[in-house]
């Protein structure tokens, strides 16, 4: 991964957390029609997997860079 997205990756997956926080409110709230409610957990769904992706890729970069630094 180009370091130079790093920052870039943070700010999608902060934004990503917030969405997910507030779905499980909206979840937790029960209020929600059943379609709602499932349209709700396929977006959460979706958005985990982009936000699980995010961090593989900082892993990625934080183990490059351990490695360079080591040698």
């Amino acid at each position: 991964m180009d370091e130079t997205k790093a920052p870039e990756d943070v700010g999608q997956y902060e934004a990503i957390i917030a969405r997910l926080e507030e779905i499980i409110r909206l979840l937790e709230g029960g209020r929600a029609p059943l379609a709602e409610s499932l349209r709700l957990f396929q977006e959460a769904k979706r958005l985990s997997g982009i936000a699980n992706d995010l961090l593989e890729r900082a892993e990625t970069v934080l183990h490059a860079s351990t490695r360079a630094e080591e040698g």
